[in-house]
């Protein structure tokens, strides 16, 4: 069984710079607990997953007149001018005891007239063989 052993993110959300979560567990132990306050990024680690594997928040697919917040985190985008974007990426890395997989997904907010538009990049998979990781041909379709 695979599992996910940690998740680095940068400039997602409350998640400036890069910030790595790890996730790995002990034998026999196979849980993790995330807590944390209101607005902590709780919810948006759930959201980085599902953007991450699938291009898509299901946290964020709320009704109608439910603001969408930029995927960057807020402090990047204050003084970016009309045009200009700031970028960021999530990686998960899967394995049984040791790291097997790394996925990968980069994502852009672009400043725009009336706020921001986000702009997300293909999924991007390296499996390892070996001591080294090798590139997967289109991820989606393997």
């Amino acid at each position: 069984m695979l599992e996910l052993l940690s998740i680095e993110l940068k400039n997602f959300r409350q998640y400036e710079g890069p910030t790595t979560i790890d996730l790995d567990t002990t034998a026999g132990q196979h849980i993790n607990v995330v807590e944390g306050e209101n607005g902590a990024g709780k919810s948006n680690l759930l959201n980085a997953i599902t953007l991450c594997f699938y291009d898509q928040e299901q946290h964020q697919q709320g009704g109608e007149g439910t603001d969408k917040l930029p995927y960057v985190t807020e402090s990047k985008l204050d003084g970016l001018g009309v045009g200009e974007y700031e970028s960021g990426y999530i990686e998960i890395v899967v394995g049984t005891d040791a790291p097997e997989y790394i996925f990968r997904r980069e994502f852009s907010t672009f400043n725009v007239q009336n706020g921001y538009n986000d702009d997300t990049g293909e999924l991007q998979l390296q499996r390892r063989v070996g001591n080294d990781y090798k590139i997967v041909d289109r991820p989606v379709q393997s």
